[in-house]
């Protein structure tokens, strides 16, 4: 009896531990998920070995089989879970063997369901689509690729229990029929109530995938135009969720592209590029696919149908290779495995997931091996005058420690409350994300330096399908559209002998670097590098190869709900970023504010770093620790979060023109020696002399004079209560409380008056005319996505300098 004990928790304890790996230390599991499934399985084969004569060995094995069914729960639904178990009850509390065959299969699919949950998530609506659509072929592909040796293990457990059960206990279930019905049928009911919503929107998803598969035509021969050209070599790596907000190369402060930045030849880098959509599938589908008239039809009979531009590359003769860290199968996959089949050589590198029969921690990771076989392809001599290959990335998806080896600290990005504010510390995420990020860049580093190797002339780039927004929580949801989610980075290499050949090409795009531009684009891109021009295809643009290319105003999600990127509209899901760009371009465009417009209270790292995309310049809160001679940022009474003056500074390196509002809280009443000491190292590093507001409060006026002496630009905070003189006219004691205020300035030699805009009938009536060049500034609470914003800045003439209140999820 107790060797059926100890065999049972044996067999059952690896795997329980193994799903519950994430409550507990992921990284040590996952290096010996191997020895620990494995003693699963001899625990497994020493149980099978034991006689289950014994009295009490059937109400043991009951309890295992209740063990077993609490692991599912941990790894898929409770109702999947639960389900399944009272529905085995029943089926195993008779002896009758098409009750146990039928066990059998619930338990099978039960485990494959957990499996998916795991992988994937609930069952979405792309996973109906995606069931409805297949064959049996891709069903077993799917089934195989994630057929690991966990699922088995779990599967084998339970079937052995299943069986012993039977044999051992005729009618001595402790769940009957009776007991176990409605619950079941409760729980089915419950379960299974979003799931007709979902199944309707698979059916449409299906419906549009089969319209837009007859609207597929062939080129036929003859239907392409290809001029005289050098030989040439395009890899486009095609990234997975890539925002350019987490892009070193793009101001993030975390060092996210060593191997990038730190190229000798540096890449062309695209300043200004969205995404269609923040989904793979209709990202790619607008990059690989162009509305096409067969021109060989009479007019009247002509029909708008759709091409591939692979289709159109073959038809101009270019070798083409997609070669994918990604999935062959799963309910995204395939649509994306179908435009990877049609090239010439399609590869998947990503055959299973975690801990499959083939472990994927013992072949390689995907993206390495998907990389490896790139640098392999340009290396191998060439069937044709001109190829593509195709690199398809896996890493950063979500979950995003998961994809990319690269586990190392990132460097230079604040954590916890000090980068979040008040927002949802997701600090684990952005943290895997950043490594994710790292992982790529040092993936497109090393294809871009094995590419300047080759003699023949190679472009190397790299777009990502969509973007991401980890900081959010919201991963590439659009339905919690965010600009994040589309906003990404695009670079393109010449390899030496390609810029020597390719020399005009190459101009042409380095003066298109900072236009803007989509990653639909891409496919007009391709057809120009290989000089491909298709009769009755209709380009999205003109060429990106043209120094006089322009792009049209940029809608996203054109099949769905559509975001007028360029245009400042309220009537879409613009978000307070998208929505704060637009007001202050146009602002700029119109010129009704041309001195610097401050973002309030900008004393978290996330929120500086949005701020500094759109702003001209940023105010803080700056309290000072004289014992650790740090200036910290934030505002009392709330608590410090541990960002620091120099961590801000840090963040904002790469705007070297940000105009800065230091709102010092704290100033010492004495000496302001240690503090003008620190303030000094903080401008040999940063350079922030000459573009630096220093506010001084009023009751630390006989201070200023010395931070105005060392070179700082002082602003003289006027009292709170001057506002009272707003409707005064004449009145003495204004004059004289007036007089006070500038004089202290001028002693001081501030360069700035400071105040609420509240006071500004008082400032105007009184200061105004004895100023003597002082210079005001202000701030206001009009927002930064206000309608009509621009017009509202033209009513503050007289002021010299403007805080307006910036919407963030970040404040503190």
């Amino acid at each position: 009896m107790w060797l059926v004990a100890i065999a049972l928790v044996a067999a059952t304890l690896p795997l329980a531990l193994y799903w519950a790996k994430d409550w507990l230390w992921p990284e040590w599991f996952h290096r010996n998920r191997i020895p620990l499934v494995a003693c699963g399985w001899l625990a497994l084969l020493a149980l099978s070995l034991v006689p289950l004569r014994k009295q009490g060995a059937s109400h043991l094995m009951w309890a295992a089989y209740l063990l077993q069914w609490v692991i599912l729960f941990r790894a898929g639904s409770w109702t999947l879970g639960l389900l399944g178990a009272l529905c085995c009850a029943w089926l195993l509390s008779r002896r009758k063997i098409w009750r146990l065959l039928v066990a059998v299969l619930v338990s099978c699919g039960a485990v494959l369901g957990a499996g998916y949950e795991r992988l994937y998530g609930p069952v979405s609506a792309d996973a109906m689509a995606a069931v409805l659509q297949t064959n049996a072929q891709e069903a077993g592909g799917f089934v195989l690729q994630h057929l690991s040796i966990v699922v088995l293990s779990m599967f084998g457990l339970m079937l052995v229990t299943q069986v012993a059960i039977h044999l051992l206990q005729p009618g001595l279930a402790p769940v009957r029929f009776r007991t176990a019905l409605p619950f079941a049928v409760v729980l089915m009911l419950f379960g299974s109530a979003g799931q007709l919503d979902r199944l309707q929107a698979a059916r449409t998803s299906l419906d549009n995938l089969r319209a837009q598969s007859r609207m597929l035509a062939r080129i036929p021969s003859g239907g392409v135009d290809v001029m005289a050209h050098e030989p040439v070599d395009v890899v486009l790596i095609l990234g997975e969720s890539n925002t350019r907000w987490h892009w070193q190369l793009y101001g993030y402060p975390g060092q996210t592209n060593p191997g990038l930045a730190g190229m000798p030849r540096q890449p062309i880098i695209f300043r200004d590029v969205v995404s269609e959509d923040s989904h793979t599938v209709p990202a790619l589908t607008a990059m690989f696919y162009r509305p096409y008239y067969d021109v060989d039809r009479p007019q009247q009979l002509q029909q708008m149908r759709k091409v591939s531009v692979l289709d159109a590359l073959h038809a101009g003769a270019v070798e083409t290779a997609w070669l994918s860290a990604q999935a062959p199968y799963g309910p995204w996959a395939a649509a994306v495995s179908q435009l990877a089949r049609d090239s010439h050589n399609a590869q998947f590198f990503n055959r299973g997931s975690e801990g499959r029969l083939s472990p994927q921690g013992l072949i390689g990771d995907p993206d390495l091996l998907a990389r490896d076989a790139v640098i392999r392809a340009l290396r191998a001599p060439a069937k044709a005058r001109d190829r593509l290959i195709v690199q398809h990335m896996l890493a950063p998806h979500f979950p995003y420690c998961k994809y990319g080896a690269d586990s190392g600290p990132v460097s230079g990005v604040a954590q916890g409350a000090a980068f979040f504010g008040e927002a949802t510390d997701l600090t684990g995420d952005v943290t895997c994300y950043d490594r994710a990020i790292r992982f790529t860049d040092g993936i497109i580093s090393s294809v871009m330096t094995a590419s300047d190797g080759q003699a023949r002339p190679t472009v190397v780039v790299f777009v990502p399908d969509h973007g991401e927004a980890p900081e959010d929580g919201t991963g590439h949801n659009n339905s919690v559209h965010s600009a994040r989610h589309v906003e990404i980075p695009l670079l393109v290499h010449f390899n030496p002998a390609a810029q020597r050949t390719m020399g005009a090409e190459y101009a042409a795009l380095q003066a298109n670097a900072a236009k803007p531009l989509m990653n639909t684009w891409i496919g007009e891109l391709l057809l120009d590098l290989f000089h491909v021009s298709v009769n009755g295809m209709r380009r999205e643009v003109g060429s990106m190869l043209d120094p006089a290319f322009s792009a049209p105003p940029r809608t996203l999600f054109r099949d769905g709900l559509p975001v007028q990127y360029d245009m400042l509209t309220y009537g879409d899901r613009k978000d307070a970023l998208e929505l704060t760009r637009l007001n202050l371009q146009k602002v700029a465009r119109e010129g009704s504010w041309t001195k610097p417009l401050f973002a309030h209270r900008i004393d978290s790292q996330a929120k500086a770093l949005e701020a500094k995309q759109y702003f001209s310049g940023i105010e803080m809160d700056l309290m000072f620790d004289a014992k650790r001679r740090v200036f910290n940022i934030y505002h009392p009474p709330a608590a410090p979060t541990g960002l620091t003056l120099d961590m801000q500074l840090q963040a904002v390196a790469d705007k070297p023109d940000l105009t800065l509002w230091f709102d010092f809280k704290n100033p010492p009443l004495d000496d302001s020696t240690p503090v003008l000491q620190v303030l000094e190292a903080l401008n040999t590093r940063w350079n922030l002399k000459g573009r630096t507001v220093l506010e001084i409060p009023s009751g630390a006026a006989a201070q200023m004079r010395a931070y105005s002496e060392a070179g700082w630009r002082v602003s003289y905070y006027i009292p709170g209560g001057f506002g009272a003189c707003n409707d005064k006219r004449n009145a003495p004691e204004c004059e004289a409380q007036a007089r006070d205020i500038v004089d202290t300035a001028l002693k001081a030699h501030a360069t700035y008056l400071s105040f609420d805009y509240v006071s500004f009938p008082a400032v105007s009536t009184y200061i105004v005319p004895r100023k003597q060049g002082l210079q005001l500034l202000s701030w206001t609470w009009v927002d930064s996505t206000a309608n009509g914003l621009p017009s509202t800045l033209a009513n503050y003439p007289r002021l010299d300098g403007l805080i307006i209140p910036f919407k963030s999820r970040f404040s503190y």
